[in-house]
Protein backbone atom coordinates (compact mmCIF):
# COMPACT_ATOMS: atom_id res chain seq x y z
CA UNK A 1 0.00 0.00 0.00
CA UNK A 2 1.28 3.43 -0.87
CA UNK A 3 0.96 5.10 2.52
CA UNK A 4 1.48 8.61 1.24
CA UNK A 5 -2.24 9.13 0.80
CA UNK A 6 -5.17 6.80 1.28
CA UNK A 7 -8.42 8.33 2.42
CA UNK A 8 -12.08 7.29 2.40
CA UNK A 9 -14.82 9.91 2.48
CA UNK A 10 -18.53 9.45 3.04
CA UNK A 11 -19.36 13.09 2.35
CA UNK A 12 -17.09 15.69 0.82
CA UNK A 13 -18.12 18.14 3.55
CA UNK A 14 -16.63 16.10 6.43
CA UNK A 15 -13.20 14.83 7.37
CA UNK A 16 -12.06 11.47 5.99
CA UNK A 17 -13.23 8.48 8.04
CA UNK A 18 -10.24 6.28 7.16
CA UNK A 19 -6.75 7.55 6.56
CA UNK A 20 -3.48 5.67 6.26
CA UNK A 21 -0.36 7.76 6.75
CA UNK A 22 3.14 7.27 8.06
CA UNK A 23 6.04 5.56 6.35
CA UNK A 24 6.47 2.26 4.54
CA UNK A 25 8.05 0.86 7.72
CA UNK A 26 5.43 2.18 10.15
CA UNK A 27 2.00 2.82 8.64
CA UNK A 28 -0.53 4.63 10.79
CA UNK A 29 -4.21 3.81 10.33
CA UNK A 30 -6.64 6.38 11.67
CA UNK A 31 -10.36 5.70 11.69
CA UNK A 32 -12.85 8.29 12.86
CA UNK A 33 -16.50 9.08 12.53
CA UNK A 34 -17.76 11.74 10.19
CA UNK A 35 -18.39 13.94 13.25
CA UNK A 36 -14.72 14.20 14.11
CA UNK A 37 -15.29 16.88 16.75
CA UNK A 38 -16.84 14.18 18.96
CA UNK A 39 -13.82 11.85 18.81
CA UNK A 40 -16.06 8.80 18.57
CA UNK A 41 -15.94 5.68 16.46
CA UNK A 42 -18.96 3.56 15.59
CA UNK A 43 -18.47 0.32 13.63
CA UNK A 44 -21.30 -2.08 12.78
CA UNK A 45 -24.75 -2.03 11.28
CA UNK A 46 -26.85 0.58 13.13
CA UNK A 47 -24.04 1.17 15.64
CA UNK A 48 -24.56 4.63 17.11
CA UNK A 49 -27.12 5.35 14.41
CA UNK A 50 -29.12 7.87 16.49
CA UNK A 51 -26.18 9.73 17.99
CA UNK A 52 -26.43 13.49 18.30
CA UNK A 53 -23.62 14.22 20.70
CA UNK A 54 -21.68 11.13 21.71
CA UNK A 55 -18.09 12.06 22.51
CA UNK A 56 -14.92 10.07 23.18
CA UNK A 57 -16.70 6.75 22.70
CA UNK A 58 -15.98 3.55 20.81
CA UNK A 59 -18.89 1.29 19.80
CA UNK A 60 -18.15 -1.86 17.81
CA UNK A 61 -20.78 -4.43 16.84
CA UNK A 62 -24.11 -4.51 15.06
CA UNK A 63 -26.71 -2.47 16.98
CA UNK A 64 -24.19 -1.44 19.63
CA UNK A 65 -25.21 1.88 21.18
CA UNK A 66 -27.95 2.01 18.55
CA UNK A 67 -30.40 4.34 20.34
CA UNK A 68 -28.04 6.59 22.30
CA UNK A 69 -28.02 10.23 21.38
CA UNK A 70 -25.94 11.88 24.11
CA UNK A 71 -23.12 10.90 26.44
CA UNK A 72 -19.53 9.92 26.21
CA UNK A 73 -16.35 8.38 27.53
CA UNK A 74 -17.57 4.81 26.98
CA UNK A 75 -16.30 1.63 25.33
CA UNK A 76 -18.93 -0.69 23.88
CA UNK A 77 -17.97 -3.90 22.08
CA UNK A 78 -20.49 -6.58 21.12
CA UNK A 79 -23.63 -7.20 19.13
CA UNK A 80 -26.55 -5.40 20.84
CA UNK A 81 -24.27 -4.04 23.58
CA UNK A 82 -25.97 -0.97 25.10
CA UNK A 83 -28.50 -1.19 22.25
CA UNK A 84 -31.47 0.41 24.04
CA UNK A 85 -29.52 3.00 26.02
CA UNK A 86 -30.45 6.56 25.13
CA UNK A 87 -27.85 8.19 27.36
CA UNK A 88 -24.42 6.80 28.13
CA UNK A 89 -21.48 8.10 30.13
CA UNK A 90 -18.43 6.37 31.54
CA UNK A 91 -19.60 2.82 30.82
CA UNK A 92 -17.71 -0.24 29.62
CA UNK A 93 -19.83 -2.93 27.95
CA UNK A 94 -18.08 -5.91 26.37
CA UNK A 95 -20.09 -8.91 25.20
CA UNK A 96 -23.35 -9.83 23.50
CA UNK A 97 -26.14 -7.63 24.96
CA UNK A 98 -23.88 -6.32 27.72
CA UNK A 99 -25.57 -3.34 29.45
CA UNK A 100 -28.27 -3.55 26.78
CA UNK A 101 -30.84 -1.37 28.56
CA UNK A 102 -28.93 1.01 30.83
CA UNK A 103 -29.34 4.77 30.85
CA UNK A 104 -26.92 5.46 33.66
CA UNK A 105 -23.21 5.90 34.20
CA UNK A 106 -20.15 4.24 35.62
CA UNK A 107 -21.00 0.59 34.96
CA UNK A 108 -18.57 -2.09 33.84
CA UNK A 109 -20.04 -5.15 32.17
CA UNK A 110 -17.86 -7.89 30.69
CA UNK A 111 -19.65 -11.02 29.55
CA UNK A 112 -22.55 -12.20 27.46
CA UNK A 113 -25.74 -10.57 28.82
CA UNK A 114 -23.95 -9.18 31.88
CA UNK A 115 -25.99 -6.34 33.42
CA UNK A 116 -28.49 -6.66 30.56
CA UNK A 117 -31.51 -5.28 32.42
CA UNK A 118 -29.72 -2.52 34.35
CA UNK A 119 -32.07 0.40 33.82
CA UNK A 120 -31.37 2.59 36.86
CA UNK A 121 -28.11 1.09 38.02
CA UNK A 122 -24.89 3.04 38.55
CA UNK A 123 -21.32 2.13 39.47
CA UNK A 124 -21.88 -1.63 39.14
CA UNK A 125 -19.34 -4.18 37.92
CA UNK A 126 -20.27 -7.54 36.40
CA UNK A 127 -17.71 -9.99 35.03
CA UNK A 128 -18.91 -13.30 33.59
CA UNK A 129 -21.66 -14.89 31.54
CA UNK A 130 -25.08 -13.64 32.79
CA UNK A 131 -23.54 -11.98 35.85
CA UNK A 132 -26.01 -9.50 37.37
CA UNK A 133 -28.20 -10.13 34.32
CA UNK A 134 -31.46 -9.18 36.07
CA UNK A 135 -30.24 -6.20 38.11
CA UNK A 136 -32.67 -3.35 37.41
CA UNK A 137 -31.84 -0.79 40.10
CA UNK A 138 -28.82 -0.56 42.34
CA UNK A 139 -25.52 1.08 43.16
CA UNK A 140 -22.04 -0.29 43.79
CA UNK A 141 -22.76 -3.98 43.20
CA UNK A 142 -19.99 -6.37 42.12
CA UNK A 143 -20.43 -9.83 40.59
CA UNK A 144 -17.57 -12.00 39.37
CA UNK A 145 -18.20 -15.43 37.86
CA UNK A 146 -20.42 -17.43 35.56
CA UNK A 147 -24.09 -16.70 36.57
CA UNK A 148 -22.86 -14.69 39.58
CA UNK A 149 -25.77 -12.69 41.04
CA UNK A 150 -27.91 -13.60 38.04
CA UNK A 151 -31.24 -13.48 39.90
CA UNK A 152 -30.44 -10.29 41.83
CA UNK A 153 -32.82 -7.42 40.91
CA UNK A 154 -32.55 -4.53 43.37
CA UNK A 155 -30.06 -3.39 45.97
CA UNK A 156 -26.87 -1.58 46.80
CA UNK A 157 -23.33 -2.40 47.94
CA UNK A 158 -23.42 -6.17 47.32
CA UNK A 159 -20.51 -8.46 46.42
CA UNK A 160 -20.96 -11.83 44.69
CA UNK A 161 -17.82 -13.85 43.98
CA UNK A 162 -17.86 -17.28 42.36
CA UNK A 163 -19.72 -19.33 39.82
CA UNK A 164 -23.46 -19.13 40.53
CA UNK A 165 -22.95 -17.19 43.76
CA UNK A 166 -26.18 -15.60 45.03
CA UNK A 167 -27.98 -17.19 42.11
CA UNK A 168 -31.48 -16.86 43.61
CA UNK A 169 -31.09 -13.80 45.87
CA UNK A 170 -33.36 -11.07 44.44
CA UNK A 171 -33.00 -8.04 46.74
CA UNK A 172 -30.69 -6.83 49.45
CA UNK A 173 -28.14 -4.42 50.84
CA UNK A 174 -24.53 -5.04 51.85
CA UNK A 175 -24.51 -8.78 51.10
CA UNK A 176 -21.33 -10.75 50.55
CA UNK A 177 -21.46 -14.14 48.83
CA UNK A 178 -18.21 -16.03 48.26
CA UNK A 179 -17.96 -19.45 46.70
CA UNK A 180 -19.33 -21.48 43.87
CA UNK A 181 -22.99 -22.49 43.74
CA UNK A 182 -24.00 -20.53 46.82
CA UNK A 183 -27.74 -20.39 46.14
CA UNK A 184 -29.05 -19.07 49.43
CA UNK A 185 -31.93 -16.63 49.21
CA UNK A 186 -31.05 -15.14 52.59
CA UNK A 187 -29.35 -11.78 52.95
CA UNK A 188 -25.87 -11.28 54.40
CA UNK A 189 -24.53 -14.80 53.91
Amino acid sequence: IDVELFEVYIDSEVDPILEITGSDDIPVIEIRSGKSENNSLMIGKKSGSKQVSIRNTIAIGNNSLQNANVGGESVIIGVNAMQNSTVTSNNVAIGFEALKNTNTLGNTSVGCKALTKAILAEANSAFGFLSLENLETGLNNIAVGFFSGQGFKNGNNNTFLGTQSALILENGERNVYVGARNKSSSSNV
